[in-house]
């Protein structure tokens, strides 16, 4: 413990101090072979200005470490962390600075974790932290030969666009500045694409060596490097946000090699509009799913804060995107999805891993709805008056949540439900309202309208070899309850179909018995299960992934859905102002508990429309526990 004291020495609070580190020559240290990483940590007062780098990175796997020396002391870090402080000062030096003065900031070793009181204040300090870096560099990886490849591919992108928006406007001398990749973006939003994308796919085809002529590219060798780039572990991690955004300069790392921020967010920003562009290689491609990947968002996050610039969003679309992703990012303390973020919501919440995490959780809610209500936001994308609930839908705790917290209270757990992304929609139920909704003690209240209640529920539908139970037994039993033709005019057979795959309608000419194992002729195999399994639909091993966590639904007039596996027979289907899903609610006493969003195929589709007049319900305040 005196070790770890002395390496410590304490921080002034008041003149903001943090620890910086200054990366030495290796030396040998008790007798081992290898030269160790060396360092000194020095204090110093951010009031000062100093000239230091911050570090983004992800801590990797803990239980794989390297020793390094900190003030002549051993110190067990993670290898990927490890691999950074090795390369770090190199790239410090390929931007003309100077050796001598390269000092770093990475909070596993400039913050005593062991220190509440000092991780609290230090957490407090993390915007003036990054926004006061000279540069921010993101380690990504050591040494792969995959990365290079892909920032090669990007760069070939980002000076295709750049060029072909030259020759049509004018642009900046320093064509990786913030106001360039603007322009360029600005033109092509505008631009025919028909060119453009001509000569994009150009480059990628002459950069893999592609001859279209000859037949069509196999897709994983065009995008297998963008795939390794975008899956990487490091853009998963909750506190990236913060730190990229708020960067006054952005460069990302893999070993020596180096790429900045400016060219990866145009080059992404390009190859994504690329792909709504008819083309054999890119509609085969897992861009589709990459697309949506952290490193996406945070490039289009960075843009839209401006890259450290004066211009921001309003507290309300900030907000919005905050509660919409945070639930997509990892974090190894929970309540570091809330404090990861406080330099961008501005919440007034103080951080204090000594408090319970139910009760950071339950504090962010009331605060959010407190400042949505307030917040005058007038962009239609970012209406926070028809939004302001949507993380009922997507990190709600529910029933049964192990922090013992409200159902309502946003609780940020990694394990959510498998169709929560696709009941997201852009218009809500909007009712007349005299009040909004509010937080008072533990309650949520809300005006809303009850829609049905659950009659029956159906957990049992898939077994675990993909076959469905009593098909024919379970399309009599719907029958009986919704009648032969649903109530948005097609076979109870189809309305199944689009319930289970989460559709608002079937597509024409596609057999709906066709998705169903069971209908598969085992006289066409040898009759056992493997062989049957290996001609099931792609489709039905989708549609069971999505539906695991999840029970069929029918309500009391005759509606099939889809909700969590807590729902229940006497749930009520409810829609609530600003939640941009229909929801279950159970009632208790005098009071509802939030068991979770719900998929209803006939309701549903008036959420995809403008925002649903209520008519005949009967509006309500609801108190939700």
């Amino acid at each position: 413990m005196a070790g770890k004291h002395y390496l410590y020495s304490p921080l002034d609070g008041p003149s903001k101090e943090i620890r910086l580190l200054e990366v030495l020559e290796p030396q040998s240290y008790n007798g081992s072979h290898a030269p160790l990483i060396s360092c000194s940590l020095q204090n110093v007062s951010l009031e000062n200005d100093p000239e230091f780098v911050a570090l983004s990175y992800v801590w990797g796997d803990a239980s794989v470490t390297e020793t390094i020396l900190v003030n002549s002391q051993e110190r067990a870090v993670t290898t990927n962390l490890a691999n950074a402080l090795r390369h770090v000062k190199q790239h410090w030096v390929k931007l003309g600075r100077t050796p001598t003065v390269f000092r770093l900031w990475a909070d596993a070793i400039c913050i005593n974790q062991e220190d509440f009181a000092e991780r609290t204040s230090q957490v407090q300090l993390m915007e003036r932290i990054y926004t006061s870096a000279d540069v921010v560099f993101c380690w990504l990886s050591p040494e792969n030969d995959e990365l290079p490849r892909a920032f090669d591919l990007l760069d070939k992108i980002y000076g295709t666009a750049v060029a072909h928006a030259s020759a049509r406007i004018a642009l900046l001398a320093n064509e990786q500045s913030y106001e360039t990749v603007l322009r360029v973006q600005n033109h092509h939003k505008w631009a025919r694409w028909d060119t453009l994308t001509h000569e994009l796919r150009a480059t990628y085809d002459a950069h893999i060596g592609c001859n279209r002529n000859e037949g069509e590219p196999e897709p994983s060798k065009i995008w297998y490097p963008l795939s390794k780039l975008l899956g990487l572990p490091y853009w998963e991690r909750v506190w990236i946000w913060q730190e990229v955004i708020l960067a006054k300069r952005l460069l990302f790392l893999s070993g020596s090699t180096s790429y900045p921020a400016e060219k990866f967010h145009l080059a992404t920003w390009l190859l994504e509009e690329m792909m709504s562009c008819p083309d054999p290689v890119t509609e085969e491609f897992e861009y589709d799913r990459a697309r949506n990947t952290s490193a996406v968002r945070m490039a289009y996050h960075r843009q839209l804060f401006g890259y450290g610039s004066d211009s921001s969003p309003k507290l309300g679309k900030i907000m919005m995107l905050f509660a919409s992703t945070v639930n997509l990012y990892k974090a190894t303390d929970p309540r570091d999805k809330v404090y990861g973020f406080l330099a961008l919501t501005k919440l007034p919440i103080v951080p204090d891993y000594r408090v319970p995490i139910g009760q950071v959780y339950l504090e962010y809610g009331r605060l959010f709805i407190s400042e949505m209500q307030a917040a005058d936001d007038s962009h239609a994308q970012f209406d926070t008056a028809r939004l302001r609930l949507k993380f009922l839908g997507d990190c709600a705790a529910g029933i049964n949540n192990s922090l013992g917290i409200p159902t309502w209270v946003p609780a940020f757990q990694d394990s959510r439900l498998a169709y929560l992304e696709r009941l997201s929609h852009d218009s809500t139920f909007k009712c007349a309202s005299e009040f909004g909704a509010y937080v008072d003690g533990g309650s949520l209240w809300t005006p809303g309208a009850k829609i049905h209640h659950i009659q029956e529920c159906y957990d049992d539908i898939f077994d675990e070899d993909l076959r469905t139970s009593d098909l024919e037994a379970l399309i009599a039993r719907l029958t009986e309850l919704c009648g032969e033709t649903y109530v948005t005019s097609v076979p109870i057979l189809k309305a199944l179909c689009c319930v289970l795959s989460l559709k608002t309608s079937w597509p024409d000419g596609v057999d709906p018995f066709s998705i169903f194992p069971s209908q598969i002729d085992k006289e066409e195999t040898d009759g056992s299960d493997e062989q049957a399994d290996q001609i099931i639909p792609a489709a039905w091993t989708t549609i069971r992934e999505q539906n695991k966590a999840c029970k069929l639904i029918v309500s009391n007039d005759g509606h099939l859905g889809v909700a969590g596996k807590d729902a229940r027979v006497g749930d009520i289907v409810c829609l609530l102002t600003g939640c941009v899903t229909s929801v279950l609610l159970r009632p208790v006493d005098d009071h509802y508990l939030f068991v979770g969003p719900c998929f209803v195929l006939g309701l549903q589709l008036a959420l995809y429309m403008e925002p649903v007049d209520p008519g005949g319900l009967d509006v309500e305040m609801f108190e939700i526990r």
